[in-house]
């Protein structure tokens, strides 16, 4: 595991930018949620920008993972959301970062989908089996 003690770092729009390239080429969000395959891809991910030499970067597994999730991610929805609500305007050309942005978003969205899919199927199956071992205690008695 990547224990860096990292110096504090302010993102730039490069940074963001190359953190966005980072993420779609690796695709953490393609590994179930908690799993460990999904925390050793942000690992990669972090390694990856701590070796790029213009910018510096001096980031931790978790400085990476919630950039993405608890900033870019919930700016982007913001802003999509208020160009939405805005009537009038035609929004401009989608840049790089937006259009990853766009991308990452959908499958986050997709990975947190299909868990909650997931966990939905377990609550069935396990209540299935709950009432299964309720019925034959009762035809046991």
């Amino acid at each position: 595991m990547l224990f860096l003690r990292a110096t504090p770092m302010y993102w730039t729009k490069d940074h963001d930018l190359l953190l966005i390239r980072e993420v779609l080429a690796v695709d953490p969000y393609s590994q179930p949620m908690g799993s460990r395959e999904r925390a050793k891809l942000w690992e990669e991910i972090a390694r990856s920008l701590n070796s790029v030499s213009a910018p510096q970067f001096s980031v931790t597994v978790r400085s990476v993972r919630d950039r993405v999730n608890l900033v870019l991610i919930k700016k982007h929805k913001k802003k999509v959301s208020e160009e939405n609500k805005a009537s009038g305007i035609t929004p401009d050309e989608p840049s790089e970062f937006e259009s990853g942005m766009d991308e990452i978003c959908e499958k986050a969205e997709a990975a947190e989908r299909d868990q909650q899919g997931i966990s939905e199927e377990k609550r069935a199956s396990l209540e299935k089996e709950k009432k299964q071992a309720e019925d034959m205690r009762a035809k046991a008695l």
